[in-house]
């Protein structure tokens, strides 16, 4: 029997055996959280794994093109990014006031 047990533990690998842990892990925090506070925590919850797993894939490149453009010709194009960014404006808004004036002239600058 001993030989059985350790021959099935061996034939997974460990990344199966962690994918599988975390799969089971997620799925009852989803279960969990949407008994508590309903179907928002259902939908957020996988995402933010997901977002941890991207993040610290995708930091190194990040980075390592920011020196990039950094040290080359191009550096003003973060400028450009800047004040594209300034001038979004981000408001929350009711139901109610999206129905009845769906443009909002408070976010629009003149």
């Amino acid at each position: 029997m001993r030989g059985l047990k350790s021959s099935i533990l061996t034939s997974f690998s460990p990344a199966f055996i962690v994918g599988t842990l975390l799969a089971l892990t997620i799925g009852l925090a989803v279960a969990v959280l949407s008994f508590y506070f309903g179907s928002t925590a259902v939908l957020g919850t996988p995402v933010v794994p997901l977002l941890g797993f991207w993040a610290l894939k995708a930091g190194p490149v990040v980075v390592h093109r920011l020196r990039t453009i950094g040290e080359s010709d191009r550096w003003y194009f973060l400028l450009w990014l800047l004040v594209f960014l300034s001038g979004l404006v981000f408001r929350i808004r009711e139901a109610e006031t999206i129905q009845e004036n769906p443009l909002d002239f408070g976010a629009i600058k003149w």
